[in-house]
């Protein structure tokens, strides 16, 4: 991974959720409007993984996707959310070896 691809690839991220951003509902607080669906289930595992960009690159959500921050604190919040998910550490170490350029 160099600078340039990670740099390249950071950019279609922020693309991607602009896209996205554009997609979600908006008053929400879910993808869709005020209750949570099978979109919600569905996408929130992938965006768990943000913690690693940030761990590892930097990353955080532009502030110009603020349905999708509205929408990662709703979702989070859920008690049945909380009891399945696992914590940034999980994440974070799982993909250590990749982020280090070890894998």
């Amino acid at each position: 991974q160099t600078e340039e691809s990670q740099a390249t690839s950071k950019e279609a991220l922020v693309k991607a959720l602009l896209t996205l951003e554009e997609m979600f509902d908006s008053e929400g607080p879910y993808a869709l409007g005020k209750e949570f669906t099978l979109a919600d289930s569905n996408m929130y595992p992938f965006f768990l993984r943000l913690c690693v960009l940030r761990h590892y690159r930097n990353f955080t959500l532009p502030d110009e996707v603020p349905k999708i921050k509205r929408w990662l604190k709703a979702v989070g919040e859920r008690e049945g959310v909380k009891a399945t998910c696992m914590p940034d550490e999980y994440f974070i170490e799982l993909y250590k070896g990749y982020a280090e350029g070890k894998v």
